[in-house]
């Protein structure tokens, strides 16, 4: 059976293999240069007081082999839909099934061999890529800072989300008899599920932690956003509310309303007032300027004067910003549990599929 299995899966073997192989020359070809430019440039830039720009050409610079990394998460996806999905349902689809499971070797022990040859092959292909992304990204990923940013691409969860799609390929398969509805199922399935996890399981795989302080407007002095304040910047922002001083929540994401807009209106007489807030008890210098999404939509951004002006009249009411946020010390432990959740689905769904193979 093992061999029946490869003999039906070679192609999609050498397929792997190749793949595998360019990107090792990708990444073999491109990491000596981003590895040295690091070490000789960006890890020195704090005696030269340039961090800001040197740090952001650093990234820039390999923008574009990061967003290959980074689109990698589709690969699960396309294992299930063109590895996964095709198991079962071509053998229904050529009529093969009634030959296959009416030969001596039971239904479960060809189930089991063509999961081995094929499902191992191409969990391995994946693991494969994620290490050597992983490896390759390092320094990009100390600069950025920001970890659970691309949580989805790096270390672990990729081989469980790889074994996932395919598990689930094999059962829509099974249950469709049909490749390419399988396959559609297959990528669409795959991806809800996914989206469903990283927004509403993962951020409460454990309890987030809470942090309130004094809300100011999220602008340094040339109109530049500020990220909102957590202990680490690494940490993950999972909530950003505004409340005012009864407590009620009036924002998010940095400022008033859902969308955390940022508005200030000319009342005249250098007067103002901030949306949705009240008015100003102070003087402002000139019209003020309407801010949007951290955005300044005047020519050259607000004057010093102005954004102090607004800033007095932000203080004036008491604002305060409840950040709740994932340290960045749980990032492994996060790996883990999402790791160990999709290897739990993809059990359930092999021993479906086994299932219904054997009764249907």
């Amino acid at each position: 059976m093992m061999w029946l299995a490869w003999r039906q899966f070679r192609a999609q073997a050498v397929i792997l293999a190749g793949a595998v192989v360019v990107f090792a020359v990708i990444f073999g070809v491109t990491a000596p240069h981003l590895f040295h430019v690091y070490d000789t440039i960006v890890k020195s830039c704090t005696m030269h007081g340039d961090c800001n720009s040197t740090q952001g050409a650093f990234l820039n610079n390999y923008n574009f082999y990061e967003h290959l990394v980074q689109d990698s998460i589709i690969f699960p996806a396309l294992l299930g839909a063109f590895l996964g999905a095709p198991l079962v349902a071509r053998e229904y689809e050529h009529d093969t099934f009634r030959l296959a499971w009416t030969q001596s070797e039971t239904r479960t022990k060809w189930f089991a061999a063509k999961i081995c040859v094929a499902g191992i092959g191409g969990i391995v292909a994946i693991g494969l890529f994620s290490l050597m992304a992983t490896l390759w990204s390092r320094p990009w990923d100390h600069v950025n800072n920001l970890p659970f940013s691309t949580f989805d691409t790096r270390d672990l969860v990729p081989v469980a989300y790889a074994a996932f799609a395919f598990a689930l390929g094999v059962a829509a398969g099974a249950v469709l008899r049909r490749t390419v509805p399988a396959m559609a199922v297959t990528l669409f399935g795959y991806a809800a599920v996914h989206f469903f996890f990283s927004e509403n399981v993962r951020p409460h795989f454990l309890a987030p932690l809470r942090f309130v302080s004094k809300y100011t407007l999220p602008f340094f002095s040339n109109g530049s956003v500020v990220v909102r304040a957590t202990p680490q910047q690494s940490d993950w922002i999972v909530t950003d509310q505004l409340i005012n001083k009864s407590g009620v929540v009036i924002g998010e994401h940095g400022g008033v309303g859902s969308n955390g807009n940022i508005s200030f209106r000319n009342l005249g007489f250098d007067r103002a007032s901030f949306e949705g807030v009240g008015r100003c008890p102070n003087k402002f210098p000139a019209p003020p300027a309407r801010v949007g999404g951290g955005e300044t939509i005047i020519h050259g951004g607000p004057s010093h004067a102005m954004l102090d002006a607004m800033q007095k009249c932000v203080a004036s009411f008491h604002l305060r910003t409840i950040v709740t946020y994932q340290p960045v010390s749980r990032f492994w432990t996060f790996q883990w549990m999402e790791f160990g959740s999709f290897l739990v689905l993809t059990a359930v769904l092999f021993a479906f599929s086994l299932w219904w193979v054997r009764r249907h």
